[in-house]
C-alpha cells in the first residue's frame, strides 16, 4: 500500500451554534487516510463534506485528534491548496486571465519567462487561450471556473482540495475540466480531493470514492472507482461532443 498523503486521526469537531439542538458532535473520533491520486468525497447536504475539506486545508482546527499531511522532504505552506465553489474568490477581478495565472508564480519568484510558459501551458490545458487577454467579468461562467482552477494549480501544489468547485458547470465545461484534472493527477502527481454530491463527477475524475453519512459522521463506503477505457476515451477525447461544445462556449 502506498504511503498516505493525508491522515485524519480520531478527529473531533463541532460547529458552535447557539441555536443548535443537536447534542452529537459533527465529527467524533473520526479517522480516514488519503493516498496519492484522485479521491472523491460524496454525501448528502449537511453530511460534513465541506467541513472535512476545511479541516484538511487547515481552515478549521479540530477540538481533538490530528490532521497530518505527509510529503517527502517535508511540507511547505503552498503544498496544499483549497478552492471553494465560488470562482471569483480565487481570482483577481482587476487582472486579465493570463496575468491571474502568472501572478502566483511571480510571487514565488519564478522568472517572467517561466511564469508565462507555465501560464500558457495551463491556458491550453483548460482551453482558455482565446480569453487570455480578457478580464474575469468579461468571460463566461465556465471560463471563469476554469481560470480559477488553472490559477490554483499554477505552481503545482502537491495536493488540491476542490470543495464543490464543479457544481455549477454544464456538461461540456465539466468534460474539459475533468480532462485537465486527470492530466494533472497523472502527469504531475497532484493529489486531488474532490468534494461533490454528483456521482457523475466521481466517475469522470476519481480513482477512489469515500461516502460520508450519519451523525457523528462516519465513512459509509470506501471503494475504488473503476472506469473502462472506452468510457475514458469517450469523455476525454478532443473529438468528444462535450469537449468540442466547451471550445465553442459563448462569452
Amino acid at each position: 500500500m502506498s504511503k498516505p498523503t493525508a491522515h485524519v486521526h480520531e478527529v473531533c469537531f463541532s460547529h458552535d451554534r447557539a441555536d443548535s439542538t443537536s447534542e452529537a458532535p459533527l465529527f467524533d473520533r473520526f479517522s480516514v487516510c488519503f493516498e496519492p491520486g484522485a479521491t472523491a468525497i460524496l454525501g448528502e447536504s449537511g453530511a460534513g463534506k465541506s467541513t472535512l475539506a476545511r479541516l484538511l486545508a487547515g481552515q478549521l482546527t479540530p477540538s481533538a485528534g490530528t490532521v497530518n499531511w505527509h510529503f517527502d522532504g517535508g511540507r511547505r505552506p503552498r503544498d496544499v491548496n483549497y478552492m471553494d465553489q465560488t470562482p471569483m474568490n480565487s481570482v483577481f477581478p482587476w487582472q486579465r486571465v493570463l496575468r491571474n495565472i502568472e501572478y502566483p508564480l511571480l510571487k514565488l519568484h519564478w522568472s517572467k519567462a517561466d511564469a508565462k510558459r507555465r501560464a500558457m501551458q495551463l491556458l491550453d490545458l483548460f482551453r482558455l487561450t482565446h480569453v487570455a487577454a480578457a478580464y474575469p467579468a468579461h468571460i463566461s461562467g465556465g471560463e471563469l471556473q476554469r481560470t480559477a482552477i488553472a490559477r490554483c494549480v499554477s505552481w503545482s501544489p502537491r495536493a488540491l482540495i476542490l470543495d464543490e468547485s464543479l457544481s455549477a458547470l454544464d456538461a461540456a465545461t465539466k468534460a474539459v475540466v475533468a480532462t485537465a484534472l486527470r492530466r494533472l493527477v497523472i502527469d504531475e502527481g497532484v493529489t486531488l480531493i474532490l468534494i461533490t454530491h454528483n456521482i457523475g463527477d466521481v466517475e469522470m475524475i476519481a480513482d477512489r470514492l469515500i461516502s460520508l453519512g450519519g451523525r457523528p459522521v462516519r465513512v459509509t463506503e470506501d471503494r475504488p472507482v473503476v472506469r473502462t477505457t472506452s468510457r475514458l476515451d469517450e469523455v476525454y477525447s478532443p473529438a468528444s461532443p462535450a469537449v468540442q461544445g466547451a471550445e465553442h462556449e459563448a462569452v
